[in-house]
């Protein structure tokens, strides 16, 4: 499967974060902005296979930036240079193991970024190696300082363009989950027999059947382990089964010897007598 069948689950996340008005133009970024794309994409694809982690990180600070530059004009534009402190000297933080920037009563973390990065990668696009635990790279943050002084100087085609290329060493370098399609696809015999299954009333409970299957399933996918089922309650008044015996069906079920020929005749209108 091409990267391009997976492109509208990115973009999808991507408008999420930037303006969906917004008009991705390649062409309107300069040399050294795209030099310093560059950078930036190549810092994450050298390490990938040793550190995934970092590649959620440089497209949280991306989307961070690009949330803040919707707000405050001091990242409208590319601004080569920009460094950590100009960055914590521009923005209050949230005290937390996280980055969390404070700006005109709201906040931008990383770690809500991340959450969705993951959920996205896994999920969506079927890369199921990368990180499930986003606080242990979140809580990390400041070792990734290189990555947050790119996605805060970058415009922002070049954080949409920088973001592109990331998904890019991502889908290439992360392997893809796929599972096999079957034709004819497999059955579906629990739903066929708790839909089908013959009931001695139209409106007999169907609890006991599932009951029954999940024990089945449960005993045949782990074997190995040993299983005991409690005692379940399945008198014929909770279930809505029938109660009318035949007399002679009756009487002889009283017996040990002929309990097993006793036989329904139909059901009821009203409760059995005792």
């Amino acid at each position: 499967m091409e990267v391009g069948d997976f492109h509208e689950d990115i973009e999808e996340f991507l408008f999420r974060h930037f303006d969906r008005g917004y008009d991705h133009d390649f062409g309107g970024i300069s040399d050294d902005e795209v030099a310093e794309i560059e950078r930036m994409v190549a810092t994450v694809s050298e390490s990938l296979l040793d550190n995934v982690g970092e590649l959620g990180m440089a497209l949280d600070f991306l989307i961070v930036a690009e949330e803040l530059s919707q707000v405050d004009d001091w990242k409208s534009g590319y601004t080569p240079g920009i460094d950590r402190d100009d960055i914590l000297n521009r923005y209050d933080t949230k005290d937390t193991n996280t980055l969390t920037i404070r700006y005109d009563g709201d906040q931008y973390g990383i770690r809500p970024v991340q959450n969705e990065v993951r959920d996205l990668f896994i999920y969506e696009l079927r890369r199921t190696n990368f990180p499930s635990s986003p606080g242990h790279h979140t809580g990390n943050w400041p070792d990734y300082d290189d990555l947050l002084e790119h996605a805060f100087r970058l415009s922002r085609s070049g954080r949409f363009e920088a973001a592109l290329r990331l998904f890019d060493v991502g889908m290439e370098k992360l392997e893809e989950k796929r599972y096999e399609d079957r034709d004819p696809p497999f059955g579906t015999p629990f739903s066929d027999i708790v839909r089908d299954y013959r009931r001695s009333d139209p409106d007999e409970n169907g609890g006991l059947t599932f009951q029954a299957m999940a024990y089945g399933y449960a005993k045949t996918e782990w074997s190995h382990l040993s299983f005991r089922a409690s005692k379940v309650r399945t008198g014929s008044s909770r279930q809505n089964r029938c109660t009318q015996f035949s007399r002679t069906s009756a009487a002889g079920a009283r017996s040990n010897t002929s309990r097993a020929s006793a036989a329904w005749t139909g059901c009821s209108t009203s409760p059995a007598s005792t």
